[in-house]
């Protein structure tokens, strides 16, 4: 698994982030919706 704050916008969520990234590792799903942030939202851009 990958995550990253990314910008000083992102770094106030890094929190929630680390948490959901926890919860994913340790119990294979999250109680926060992260599917907003999945890969697959690329699909449509790679040819």
């Amino acid at each position: 698994m990958i995550a990253s704050p990314c910008s000083g916008h992102g770094f106030k969520h890094s929190a929630a982030i680390g948490e959901a990234l926890a919860e994913q590792v340790i119990d294979g799903k999250s109680a926060i919706d992260i599917s907003s942030f999945r890969m697959k939202r690329f699909k449509d851009l790679i040819q």
